[in-house]
């Protein structure tokens, strides 16, 4: 299978829906219920270790676009989805403490978009980032998983953490 990164490089929403299908497909001949991904976050520095994960290269508006139809291909094979990873996880370095800045119509604006196309194409469930976000862990951000992903965003499904993401977090801050 082609990476993410190369998908969203065709800026073919028909290719990435087959793409989605496939995975969603082979997942569930495998009994697998749940595919984690497709990461979505936009690629800001060459150094990001997950680019080719991420199918959104450097665009938000293309990331918008592409994201809901992998989402939609997964799923229409009884697979849920798990966008990931939410939010602003552009790095390796670091990527277990470094704390992110970004005001709210940076993450509106740049950030968010490749999640809100998966939350319009009804993705079942978001993973949540190791980093902080303007000083709180991505994880256990009231303001970061209920406000804005919830709220904002209109998130209906389940949020769950990266491997060890988890540092203080509860349910009331909207980890599930």
């Amino acid at each position: 299978m082609p990476s993410a990164l190369a998908m969203a490089a065709t800026w073919d929403p028909e290719a990435v829906y087959l793409w989605g299908s496939t995975i969603g497909q082979e997942f569930h001949k495998k009994g697998t219920q749940i595919a984690l991904g497709p990461g979505m976050n936009v690629n800001r520095i060459p150094q990001g270790g997950r680019a080719f994960e991420y199918l959104t290269g450097e665009d938000p508006y293309l990331g918008f676009t592409l994201t809901g139809q992998a989402v939609k291909g997964i799923q229409d094979h009884h697979v849920m989805a798990v966008a990931k990873h939410f939010a602003l996880n552009n790095q390796e370095t670091d990527r277990m403490e470094i704390d992110e800045r970004a005001d709210e119509r940076t993450r509106f604006e740049l950030y968010y978009p490749p999640f809100e196309g998966a939350i319009k194409a009804g993705v079942g469930a978001i993973m949540c980032s190791y980093n902080k976000i303007n000083g709180e862990y991505a994880c256990a951000s009231d303001k970061i998983l209920n406000q804005d992903l919830r709220n904002k965003l209109g998130f209906k499904g389940f949020v769950m953490s990266d491997w060890t993401a988890t540092k203080n977090a509860t349910l009331a801050n909207g980890l599930d």
